[in-house]
C-alpha cells in the first residue's frame, strides 16, 4: 500500500484544514438563530417578529439542508469538487450578506433557505473531496474532524452572538468565508474528477502537490486511481441502474440508517435553538451561559473523535455514541415531564444542563464525526455522487422534520414527549445498525465494495434466514 512520511503530508493536511473552514461556516450559519432570534422576538430597531416567525426561520434553514444534497448531485460532476465548495461558499457569503441588508422577514427567509442549501452541500461534498485526496490508512481518520470544525462555528456564534448587535454578529461570521476564498485557491483539484474528465496531466500535477513530491514518484498511485476511474467509466450507472447492484443498495441502506440515527435525535432542533431549550428548562444560570458551556463542550468533546476512529474503528464508537444519546434523552424527557407537572427539587435546576452536555459529547465525539466519513467512503466511485447525496439527503430530511415535529408536537403534547420520541427513534436507528453495519475502517475501497457485496440475510434452507451481521 502507498505510504508517505508525516513531513510528506504537509500539502494534504493543508488542504484537509482549508476545505474544513467550509464545516466551520456551516456550524456559524446553523447556529446563528439561536441567540439572533430572541433578540428579534423582543422590541428592537431592526425587525420585530412574532415567536411563529422565528420557528419559520429555523424551519428554512432546515428545509434548504435538505435541497443541498440535490444540488451537490449535480454540480460535483459538472464543475468538480473544487468548483462545489466554492460554490457553496458564495451561498454563504452571499445569505449573510443579505442577512446584513434584510428589510423584512421574506429577505431572512429567503437568505436561511440558501444558507442551508449550502450546509447541504457542504455536508455532502468535503467528505467526498476528502476520501478522494488521503491515503487509505489515514482517510478515515482526516474526514473525522467534522464536528471539530463545525463546534468552532458553533461556539463563535453561542460565546459572541448574544453580547454584541445584530449586524456586527452577521459581520463577523461573514469575515471567514471572505477569507477562504483566498485560502482555497491553492487547494487541487480531486484527481478522481481530473481523470474521469480526461485531464490526465492536471491530475498528475495535483496527486503530485498533494503528496509533496513529482508526479513521478507517485506513479503506483496514479495508476491506481486510473484504474478506479476507468473502472467507473465502463460501469456507468444512472438513478435506476444505481438500485441493481446490491453493494449501492446496502451502502445507500447503511448510510442512511446512520445519518437517519445521526439526525433524529435531535440535535438540530437543540442547536438551532439552544438559548430557548435551556429558558424553558428553567435552570438556575443564564441561556447565554448555558449556550457558552455546550458550544466549549461541543468543541472539546470533538477532537475525541478522530482519536477514537483511529483506535477502535467506526462501528463500536459509533454505537456507544447513539446508546449514550438515548439514555441522555430519556432522563431529559423526565426532567421536562416533571417541570410540566409542577414538581419542584433542587436536583431537577442540574438535569437539563447535565443532558445536554452528555449529549453533545457522545454527538460531537461520536455519531457526528463518524457519519459523515462513512458516507465519505462507502459508495463506489461511480455512484458515489448520487449515493452520497441520497444518504444526505434522508439525514436532511430527518433533520427537517425534527425541527417541524419539535415546533408543532410540543405545543400539542409538550416537550417531554417530543423527548422521548427522539430518543425511541434514535433507539431504533441504533438497533439497526447493530446489527446490520460492517466495520469499514482501514479497509481500501475495494475491499468495502466487496464486503457490502454480501447480503443482509443469507437464505441456508427454504423458510430458513440468517441474517449476516459482520463486525
Amino acid at each position: 500500500m502507498f505510504s508517505l512520511p508525516r513531513t510528506k503530508r504537509l500539502h494534504l493536511y493543508f488542504s484537509v484544514f482549508a476545505v474544513n473552514l467550509l464545516y466551520l461556516i456551516a456550524g456559524e450559519t446553523v447556529t446563528w438563530t439561536s441567540p439572533t432570534i430572541p433578540k428579534l422576538i423582543e422590541p428592537n430597531d431592526i425587525l420585530i417578529l412574532t415567536k411563529e416567525q422565528g420557528g419559520l426561520i429555523t424551519i428554512c434553514t432546515a428545509s434548504g439542508q435538505v435541497l443541498g444534497p440535490f444540488l451537490n448531485g449535480f454540480l460535483i460532476g459538472k464543475i468538480g469538487r473544487k468548483g462545489t465548495m466554492y460554490t457553496a461558499l458564495s451561498m454563504f457569503t452571499l445569505h449573510w450578506l443579505a442577512l446584513g441588508f434584510a428589510l423584512n422577514l421574506e429577505t431572512i427567509l429567503l437568505a436561511r433557505v440558501i444558507s442551508g442549501a449550502a450546509v447541504g452541500i457542504t455536508m455532502t461534498c468535503v467528505p467526498v473531496y476528502i476520501a478522494e485526496i488521503a491515503e487509505d490508512e489515514i482517510r478515515s481518520v482526516l474526514n473525522s474532524f467534522t464536528m471539530t470544525s463545525r463546534s468552532i462555528g458553533y461556539l463563535i456564534c453561542y460565546s459572541i452572538g448574544p453580547f454584541v448587535p445584530y449586524k456586527w454578529l452577521i459581520i463577523i461570521c461573514m469575515s471567514i468565508p471572505m477569507m477562504m476564498f483566498g485560502i482555497l485557491i491553492p487547494v487541487p483539484e480531486s484527481p478522481y474528477y481530473l481523470l474521469a474528465n480526461g485531464r490526465v496531466n492536471e491530475a498528475q500535477q495535483s496527486l503530485g502537490w498533494l503528496r509533496r513530491t513529482s508526479p513521478d514518484k507517485v506513479k503506483a498511485e496514479f495508476e491506481k486511481i486510473q484504474t478506479s476511474v476507468d473502472q467507473r467509466k465502463t460501469r456507468k450507472t444512472n438513478c435506476l441502474q444505481f438500485f441493481h447492484s446490491p453493494a449501492n443498495v446496502r451502502a445507500l441502506q447503511l448510510c442512511g440508517a446512520v445519518r437517519f440515527s445521526q439526525e433524529v435525535n435531535g440535535i438540530t432542533v437543540f442547536i438551532n435553538v439552544m438559548e430557548t431549550i435551556i429558558l424553558t428548562s428553567k435552570v438556575p444560570i443564564s441561556s447565554e451561559v448555558g449556550c457558552i458551556i455546550v458550544g466549549a463542550t461541543f468543541l472539546l468533546s470533538s477532537f475525541a473523535g478522530p482519536t477514537v476512529v483511529s483506535l477502535y474503528g467506526y462501528k463500536k464508537p459509533l454505537i456507544v455514541s447513539l446508546s449514550g444519546i438515548v439514555v441522555s434523552l430519556t432522563i431529559l424527557g423526565c426532567h421536562f415531564y416533571l417541570v410540566d407537572h409542577g414538581f419542584k427539587h433542587e436536583v431537577l435546576t442540574v438535569v437539563p444542563v447535565a443532558c445536554l452536555i452528555v449529549h453533545c459529547v457522545l454527538y460531537s465525539g461520536g455519531v457526528s464525526s463518524i457519519s459523515f466519513a462513512l458516507v465519505g467512503e462507502m459508495f463506489a466511485p461511480n455512484v458515489k455522487r448520487f449515493g452520497s447525496s441520497a444518504s444526505s439527503f434522508v439525514g436532511f430530511l430527518m433533520g427537517d422534520f425534527t425541527v417541524i415535529y419539535y415546533n408543532e408536537l410540543r405545543a400539542l403534547a409538550g416537550t417531554s414527549t417530543v423527548v422521548w420520541t427522539f430518543g425511541l427513534l434514535t433507539f431504533l436507528g441504533t438497533l439497526f445498525i447493530v446489527i446490520f453495519l460492517p466495520e469499514t475502517s482501514n479497509m481500501t475501497l475495494e475491499e468495502i465494495q466487496n464486503t457490502l457485496n454480501k447480503p443482509f440475510v443469507k437464505i441456508k434452507k427454504p423458510n430458513r434466514y440468517e441474517i449476516n451481521v459482520i463486525s
